[in-house]
């Protein structure tokens, strides 16, 4: 069922509706944003942190501890396998950003099939180099 949007539920949050009936931004708030719960400018609770990104048990916890390194990502999409090379700048509950220069890229977590944490990247670079030749 969609929200109600009826002048009785805005006065939940401190607004109600103007002449043309349209819902009106709470006075207390001045123009700052939409009203929130209790109106008078109180902030929304802030929510607590997931387990899974809180704890290493859990792939979203564990890339935690490796932001900052270099990492190529496998990505199942359909029948074919997508590879991203970038520095892992943020992980979520469902998500994680890689930085490549000024590029950053949101990445489905559920997506990945394997991800290759690279400790030292000029090894790494010359690893695969040799292994080339």
């Amino acid at each position: 069922m969609p929200y109600d949007y009826t002048p009785f539920s805005l006065s939940k949050l401190g607004c109600g509706t103007n002449d043309s009936g349209m819902p009106c931004q709470n006075p207390d708030r001045a123009g700052n944003g939409p009203a929130v719960p209790g109106g008078n400018g109180a902030e929304l609770p802030e929510r607590p942190i997931p387990e899974t990104v809180q704890s290493t048990l859990f792939v979203p916890g564990y890339l935690q501890t490796q932001i900052g390194k270099l990492m190529r990502v496998d990505f199942l999409i359909g029948n074919s396998v997508e590879s991203r090379t970038g520095r892992l700048a943020e992980v979520g509950a469902a998500y994680i950003i890689l930085q490549q220069l000024n590029v950053h890229t949101m990445c489905d977590l559920f997506s990945i099939k394997f991800a290759v944490i690279i400790d030292d990247p000029q090894e790494y670079c010359e690893t695969v180099i040799r292994e080339m030749l």
